[in-house]
């Protein structure tokens, strides 16, 4: 009796943090509460140093944990977090020192156990990404108007056009999926339509349906968003309007001759059996609102608290 309390407790815990189809898929949360492991921390403990290596990831339900770096702002977590995800999901080691504010219970887990389980259910993976990317892009209206990093300068647009090297390399050149395997980018760049823009060229209207993704692969395109307003200017290799690709609302246009890739959604989502793009995907999300986050503490005249 007492270990099917733990793991209610435990499945209940999982349910606050997956949200949508994911909270409801028995399979997943078995699987994720046999290898959830319980921790009580106390005020003032070091979960991990900066430099450290990401190994496990951290569940908080509610507590208080100061993330800081030397020579940057800190800021708190407060309240319901996933702290360290970024990490590890970026596969990199810790690019700050966690240190807990409060006593509080955490859940603890392997990431290579948590990847491992997400790999093997390829759709609740997929659902997470849109729920992920839909939160962190959330995050863009607290440094609006200009939410987005600085494009690459503009490459010149070629007079023939892209053949499906080319569209593979515009795909590999880029920060946000260039870990995935060549397989996985070779069949994003198939699925992909060149489109060719002139200078001042509307690519899309704000209330035009959201039917593909557009990767910019040449010259520079301009999105506008109303409400909030927020505009960004696109280079090579990124995504228009970032983490808000799928979303409506924003417009874009060409500031120079310009050639974009338009990526159908479904062929997007439908990649996302390739958990090697999963990964890509969801440590871009999670790497843009750390962007936003530092940002906003850099800003902040006291220490930011994210709750």
């Amino acid at each position: 009796m007492a270990d099917a309390g733990v793991r209610l407790s435990r499945e209940l815990f999982l349910r606050s943090f997956l949200g949508g189809p994911a909270a409801t898929n028995p399979w997943l949360l078995d699987r994720l509460t046999s290898i959830l492991e319980e921790r009580t921390v106390h005020a003032g403990e070091v979960l991990y140093r900066e430099g450290d290596p990401a190994d496990r990831l951290h569940f908080m339900a509610n507590g208080r944990v100061r993330m800081s770096r030397g020579g940057l702002a800190s800021y708190v977590y407060s309240g319901r977090w996933i702290v360290g995800g970024v990490d590890a999901l970026a596969g990199r080691v810790r690019r700050r020192t966690a240190v807990t504010l409060a006593d509080s219970a955490l859940l603890t887990a392997r990431s290579d156990d948590w990847f491992e389980v997400l790999e093997d259910t390829h759709e609740t993976a997929r659902d997470l990404i849109g729920l992920q990317m839909a939160m962190s892009a959330k995050f863009y209206e607290r440094i609006a108007p200009s939410p987005y990093p600085e494009p690459a300068a503009p490459t010149p647009v070629p007079s023939r056009r892209l053949s499906l090297f080319d569209r593979l390399l515009v795909y590999f050149d880029g920060a946000i999926v260039r870990k995935a395997g060549v397989q996985t980018l070779s069949i994003l760049a198939e699925a992909s339509e060149e489109v060719r823009l002139a200078e001042g060229e509307e690519l899309l209207a704000a209330d035009a349906s959201r039917d593909h993704v557009f990767i910019v692969a040449h010259g520079h395109v301009q999105t506008t968003q109303e409400n909030p307003g927020m505009q960004g200017i696109f280079g090579r290799s990124s995504f228009l309007a970032g983490l808000s690709a799928t979303s409506k609302g924003w417009s874009a246009r060409a500031m120079a001759p310009s050639v974009v890739l338009a990526l159908p959604i479904e062929e997007w989502f439908d990649a996302m059996t390739h958990f090697d793009l999963v990964r890509c995907v969801m440590a871009w999300s999670g790497l843009e609102r750390e962007r936003v986050v530092e940002t906003l503490a850099e800003r902040s005249t006291t220490e930011l608290v994210l709750e």
